[in-house]
């Protein structure tokens, strides 16, 4: 499953949990020092540009010591080449880019121009008012309402689900948001906007109005960096046409959540001088943290000479699998969740086996689609493996050295 489960599940989580205030990195780094917010927005705005005339725009983050990190990337909805993206060695503010760190998923633009795609908190809430006063039936109410997500880290209690959600979307820093389902087709957009017109008296001067308001909410922000990076939540971001992407010398760290949108990405490309991320027998490593992060090669075959401990979300997402049994080497300890999502054997219908070694410590939530062969025995199974990130309704079968029928696992979290 893409990225998007991921945000949709966090977004759910965010209206039903609470705690404490935004204490996550990037607020922090939003509170560095501000100049004079007249001339730094002055002409900041919703629209994106792409003034090197590539097809897509990097947005970064200094850290405030020289360096700064990839956030986010968006790209021209025009554009019908493909292409590769660029990563720099340096970003236009003159930070070093020493990592990518990218908890985004696929936006698309849209064909309604005056479409909300996100809200302030009081403009959602005033539009249903306006909605529950008309003649709108219970049935087209909630699913109006279910197709824009409320945002609000400042009521997550848990830090690390907290940073992932203002990773992905900057403004919520400064207040709570609604945001319209990135995964929503332009036929249940047009249903949706029908709703704002016909019961909810939605117009132009009131999408302008709401767009004022992000713009707004961005301006309380230190730099211009970091407001233009609040605006990625209003432009295009789709990545079907990405065949490749290129990695500097400088970068030390990758977190990449877009591998599962870049279907048709075929190369990544690391600068050579690059000490620790490299690319090994077609898959894509973190050597100082033993990290697959992207496997490519079309056997799916991992490296066993890499050291790799750890496989990374996505990880299989762009792989041209050409085999119907994918081996993990003994040495790995973690699967992270999603780790194996969008992978499938080569042929149609045919059932794909992934074989688990016997020094895996963790498992995050897998596809049900798989069967599971663990090299160990059950008992083995049971004492040294947790199970993380799984929901109450997963599943999956598992075999084991000493049980010769799967086993059905279902909603087990350790």
């Amino acid at each position: 499953m893409k990225k998007t489960m991921t945000i949709l599940t966090l977004c759910m989580a965010a209206i039903l949990l609470c705690g404490c205030l935004v204490g996550c990195d990037l607020s922090d780094i939003f509170g560095a020092g501000k100049q004079d917010p007249a001339e730094m927005f002055a002409d900041l705005t919703e629209k994106d540009s792409f003034p090197d005339g590539k097809p897509y725009h990097l947005y970064f983050l200094s850290n405030g010591d020289g360096t700064c990190s990839l956030r986010y990337i968006t790209t021209d909805p025009e554009n019908e080449q493909d292409y590769v993206i660029e990563i720099p060695e340096t970003s236009p503010a003159g930070d070093t880019v020493t990592a990518i760190k990218i908890e985004q998923n696929s936006t698309p633009a849209g064909s309604i121009a005056d479409f909300p795609v996100v809200l302030t908190a009081p403009t959602m809430e005033a539009l249903c008012k306006k909605a529950q006063a008309s003649s709108m039936s219970a049935f087209d109410y909630n699913k109006f309402t279910a197709y824009f997500l409320k945002l609000s880290p400042a009521n997550l209690g848990d830090a690390a689900a907290r940073e992932e959600l203002i990773n992905a979307y900057p403004v919520a820093v400064y207040s709570d948001i609604y945001v319209f389902d990135r995964g929503a087709s332009q036929t249940e957009r047009a249903k949706i906007y029908s709703y704002l017109t016909e019961y909810c008296g939605w117009n132009a001067e009131q999408y302008r109005q709401s767009v004022d308001e992000i713009i707004a909410l961005a301006k309380q922000c230190y730099t211009r960096e970091q407001a233009e990076l609040c605006m990625t939540v209003m432009r295009n971001a789709t990545f079907e046409q990405v065949s490749g992407v290129t990695i500097p010398s400088t970068v030390t760290s990758v977190d990449f959540s877009l591998w599962a949108d870049m279907t048709n990405l075929k190369s990544v490309t690391v600068d050579g001088n690059n000490a620790t991320i490299k690319m090994i027998d077609g898959c894509l490593v973190d050597t100082a943290t033993g990290t697959l992060e992207l496997c490519l090669a079309k056997d799916g075959k991992i490296p066993e000479n890499a050291g790799i401990v750890t496989v990374d979300a996505y990880a299989f997402a762009c792989c041209e699998f050409a085999a119907t049994d994918l081996y993990i080497p003994e040495g790995v300890t973690e699967l992270k969740a999603n780790a194996l999502a969008g992978i499938s054997a080569a042929e149609d219908g045919a059932q794909l086996t992934v074989y688990l070694p016997a020094s895996l410590r963790t498992l995050g939530r897998c596809p049900s689609n798989l069967i599971y062969n663990y090299a160990g025995t059950l008992q083995e199974w049971n004492e040294g493996v947790t199970l993380q990130g799984f929901g109450k309704h997963d599943y999956f079968y598992l075999y084991t050295t000493d049980v010769q029928e799967p086993i059905f696992i279902e909603s087990i979290q350790k």
